[in-house]
């Protein structure tokens, strides 16, 4: 988990937390991956769930106006 997890509101976290625990059932079904790389994968998907997360819905309005 990305270090900012815990600083992420309750929702967000809830939200990270639920859809990496899909995929992660999903990815158990793919006999060509290792147990190793479906934690890699389910990661990487949460750190851009919380980036996401973080960059447009928790930022207020002025600062989303400043990024391209």
């Amino acid at each position: 988990m990305p270090p900012y997890h815990t600083e992420l509101p309750p929702a967000a976290r809830e939200f990270a937390e639920l859809h990496s625990v899909h995929l992660r059932n999903q990815l158990q079904w793919d006999p060509r991956l290792l147990p190793e790389q479906i934690e890699a994968l389910v990661a990487k998907f949460f750190n851009i769930l919380t980036e996401y997360y973080t960059s447009r819905i928790v930022r207020p309005a002025a600062d989303r106006r400043l990024r391209p």
